[in-house]
C-alpha cells in the first residue's frame, strides 16, 4: 500500500474512533475512493460485502432490501424502483438497520440552495450517532454548507504518489524489459495526473515496445501542459534537456 493511501486509511480511522458518522471524502478519483473504502468495511465489519455504493443514476448498489425488520412500510423503497432521489437516499439509510458504509456519490452537489437535504443530512447525524453505520460523502470540490462543518469529518483524497503509478504502469502495456529508473522518471513526471489520466496517457506512450525516454517525458510534459491550461492559471516551461519541469503564476 502506498504512504498516500496509508495518511488517508489514518484519517479515516481518526474518524471512525470519534465515532463520526458522517464523512466528506474530498478526491477526484472515484475508483481509488471505493476501492479504499471497500477495504475500509470489510476490515471494520469484518466481512464483504458492507460497502453499498449510492449514485443518482443508479441507486444503491447492492440495493437495500425491504425488510419487515429494517424497512417500514412507509419507506422510501417501496417497490423496485432505484432509490435515485438524494433526500429519499437518506432517508432510506436512516431507516435501514444493517450496519454498513454508504459511499454517496456526488451528494454535496445538492446542497446549494437545498435546506431540506442539508437538514436531512444533520438529521442522519444525530440518528447514526450510536448506530454503526457510516455515511461517506465524495465530490471533487469542496461544498459544505456552514451548519454541516461541525457534524462532518472531512478527509482529503490525494493524488497517486509515484509508487502507485510505478504500478500502473508495470500493470500496462509498458515493455517488460523497460529499466527501473525509466519507470520512475516516467512516474515522477506524472505526479500530479490522476489514475484515469495516467492510464489515458499511457495508453497512448506505450504499446508493449521499448520508447524512447526523451520523447516519453516530452509528451508527458505536453499532456502536464494541456492539464495545466485547461486550469487557466498556470503557464508551463520547459527549463531544460534534463527532463525538468516547473510552472509559474501568469503575470
Amino acid at each position: 500500500m502506498s504512504a498516500h493511501n496509508r495518511i488517508t486509511l489514518q484519517k479515516i480511522s481518526r474518524g471512525l474512533r470519534s465515532r463520526y458518522p458522517i464523512f466528506y471524502v474530498l478526491g477526484w478519483e472515484e475508483e481509488r475512493i471505493e476501492r479504499l473504502l471497500r477495504s475500509v468495511a470489510k476490515s471494520y465489519y469484518s466481512e464483504n460485502d458492507r460497502l453499498i455504493v449510492w449514485t443518482a443514476t443508479n441507486g444503491f448498489s447492492p440495493r437495500i432490501d425491504s425488510s419487515a425488520e429494517s424497512t417500514p412500510a412507509n419507506s422510501a423503497e417501496i417497490s423496485n424502483e432505484p432509490v435515485t432521489d438524494p433526500l429519499l437516499a437518506l432517508q432510506r439509510i436512516s431507516e435501514s438497520d444493517r450496519q454498513a458504509m454508504y459511499l454517496m456519490k456526488d451528494l454535496p452537489i445538492w446542497f446549494d440552495n437545498n435546506p431540506a437535504l442539508v437538514r436531512a443530512v444533520r438529521d442522519l447525524y444525530y440518528r447514526l450517532r450510536q448506530r454503526n453505520i457510516h455515511v461517506f460523502l465524495s465530490y471533487p470540490q469542496l461544498i459544505l454548507p456552514e451548519i454541516l462543518k461541525k457534524e462532518i469529518f472531512l478527509i482529503e483524497m490525494d493524488l497517486p504518489s509515484e509508487e502507485e503509478i510505478v504500478e500502473v504502469l508495470k500493470a500496462g502495456n509498458i515493455a517488460a524489459d523497460t529499466p527501473y529508473d525509466h519507470l520512475h522518471r516516467f512516474a515522477a513526471a506524472m505526479r500530479g495526473l490522476s489514475l484515469n489520466e495516467v492510464g489515458h496517457l499511457q495508453a497512448r506512450l506505450f504499446r508493449g515496445e521499448p520508447v524512447d525516454p526523451s520523447a516519453s517525458l516530452e509528451e508527458i510534459q505536453e499532456e502536464k501542459a494541456q492539464l495545466l491550461r485547461k486550469e487557466s492559471c498556470l503557464r508551463f516551461f520547459r527549463r531544460s534537456a534534463r527532463w525538468t519541469m516547473s510552472a509559474a503564476w501568469k503575470t
